[in-house]
């Protein structure tokens, strides 16, 4: 009984989207029961079990660090955002690690040009400006360029020195996101800066995302549009 309870637990604390609909009575708790049971437990759990589990599950022992973390994003001193991007994902081998000095060099960062360069073990992905799509993707051969996406937006928070350090910044705000129908292409950190890749069609939602997680006095807006 133990193990089922702080497997539920478990599922509960991770996932910030079902505690706050359990919060507002919008879901059954049997009936997430019968998901928790065939999802997490492979059918090896008793539904009544998890649904006792569910039933004793405390609130606050995950809410401190979700509203710690929100009081950061409150904080936020600036919020920019960008249109008219693109992104490629190409093949990650020797050839192609060489070829991205070029894409470098074709980037204005004098004039603000967007240039994100993520590598993960089998691609690397590099988002740039929209205008700059034939002349970036005519650097790699055509046989590696996995994917390709245009009409592409960033949201950019210059989050507070302390957020380098607290957990569950990048979540709270990716969660909301997704509670308000955001689709996240890519999501990153550098230093104190959170950046969310998104369909540009969601930029009018982010906003609104915004201004829920942030005191709208305290932030200043910056939109630039090359």
């Amino acid at each position: 009984m133990t193990k089922i309870s702080n497997k539920v637990w478990n599922v509960l604390d991770n996932s910030y989207c079902l505690r706050r609909n359990m919060r507002l009575g919008l879901i059954n708790n049997r009936a997430l029961a019968r998901w928790m049971a065939k999802e997490k437990f492979n059918n090896k759990a008793s539904i009544e079990a998890i649904l006792s589990a569910i039933r004793r599950y405390d609130f606050d022992r995950s809410e401190p660090i979700w509203r710690t973390a929100r009081s950061i994003i409150a904080n936020t001193y600036s919020i920019s955002t960008k249109r008219k991007l693109a992104s490629i994902s190409i093949t990650n081998d020797l050839d192609n690690q060489n070829l991205l000095s070029k894409v470098i060099s074709i980037v204005n960062f004098k004039k603000g040009e967007c240039l994100k360069i993520i590598q993960a073990d089998t691609a690397i992905t590099i988002i740039f400006n929209e205008n700059k799509l034939e002349e970036i993707t005519a650097i790699f051969p055509k046989h590696k360029i996995i994917r390709m996406d245009r009409n592409l937006a960033e949201i950019n928070f210059h989050f507070p020195e302390e957020s380098k350090k607290t957990p569950g910044i990048l979540a709270a705000v990716s969660n909301e996101f997704m509670l308000n129908g955001v689709n996240i292409i890519d999501c990153m950190s550098c230093s104190t800066e959170g950046i969310w890749i998104i369909e540009e069609k969601d930029i009018r939602k982010s906003h609104d995302v915004i201004e829920k997680l942030s005191h709208p006095n305290s932030i200043a807006y910056n939109t630039e549009k090359f």
